[in-house]
């Protein structure tokens, strides 16, 4: 249990515990500064599959916008659903899309066939359209699906520099620019370079308990705790 102190006593720990969060915002504007600087590369022309055909990535650019949001999220053939973690994923930036969608495109893209990806998209009650790489080479370009060969040879590269060991399909997010004509690829992440955009972890970070990832054998296990929204007993 924490020290018990007076209002007064409170407030100046709290004071002190400000400056360091001023700091902290600061360094994110650095940083949100210097991924903005970031060079760009070039990048073909992907095609796609939408429900209603075939999708040019060029095409995934709404009207009046210039820059293109992909949230690469783990969903296989053969899957029923998207997995757990991507899922919790999009039920937060579904909400925040009303607020972007003037501003920028996004899509949702992942391996699984098209029918199947686009029914549990439906079913999870997302306003995104989905659309599958399938075998067009997109998510192996940007990182985020490996066939099982690379799995159990140990060569599958995720986040830059790291071997993924959690099957075929990793999570991830990229950002794209179209201009005059050409398409740039701007800036990806992964891994935890996902949370910054999570809602629900900075409420929990205010909390006493914060995140609470330690499982039954007391190890960290980032979001073990995280389920399809369906099936919590709320």
């Amino acid at each position: 249990m924490a020290k018990i102190v007076s209002k007064e006593e409170y407030v100046q720990e709290r004071l002190k515990l400000l400056e360091k969060e001023k700091e902290l915002a600061k360094q994110q504007n650095e940083i949100t500064k210097m991924r903005q600087q970031m060079p760009w590369v070039e990048v073909k022309n992907y095609e796609l599959s939408g429900e209603e055909g075939p999708v040019k990535l060029s095409q995934l650019f709404r009207e009046g916008t210039d820059e293109l949001f992909v949230f690469h999220m783990m969903m296989g053939e053969g899957w029923e659903k998207p997995c757990s973690l991507c899922s919790c994923w999009m039920d937060q930036l579904n909400g925040a899309l009303p607020h972007v969608l003037p501003r920028m495109s996004f899509a949702v893209v992942s391996k699984a066939p098209i029918e199947s990806f686009a029914k549990a998209i439906r079913e999870k009650k997302w306003n995104v359209t989905g659309y599958s790489s399938g075998d067009s080479g997109f998510n192996e370009e940007f990182g985020v699906s490996f066939d099982k060969d690379q799995v159990e040879q140990g060569n599958a590269i995720y986040n830059y520099n790291r071997k993924w060991s959690y099957g075929t399909e990793a999570p991830g997010f990229s950002v794209f620019k179209k201009k005059d004509g050409k398409i740039y690829n701007t800036y990806n992440t992964y891994a935890a370079g996902m949370v910054p955009v999570s809602p629900m972890h900075a409420l929990l970070d205010m909390t006493v308990t914060g995140r609470n990832e330690l499982d039954q054998d007391g190890k960290k296990r980032n979001m073990y705790w995280v389920k399809h929204k369906e099936t919590y007993n709320n």
